[in-house]
């Protein structure tokens, strides 16, 4: 069984899919828990920078 990806890995991932490295991104988010994914994005409709919602998601500061 795969492990699943932490939250830092699903935030880049989302952070990264329309560049960087779309398949990893893409890998990562398919083997996430769906819930996780969806908490993320919610704090991404939320507003603020990139740094921000890692501060609120408790990823960054590490």
């Amino acid at each position: 069984m795969e492990d699943k990806p932490s939250n830092k890995a699903i935030f880049d991932a989302l952070c990264e899919s329309d560049s960087g490295d779309p398949d990893w991104a893409t890998d990562t988010l398919r083997r996430a828990d769906p819930k996780d994914v969806e908490r993320i994005k919610q704090a991404f409709r939320e507003g603020g920078t990139e740094s921000e919602v890692a501060s609120r998601l408790g990823i960054w500061p590490p």
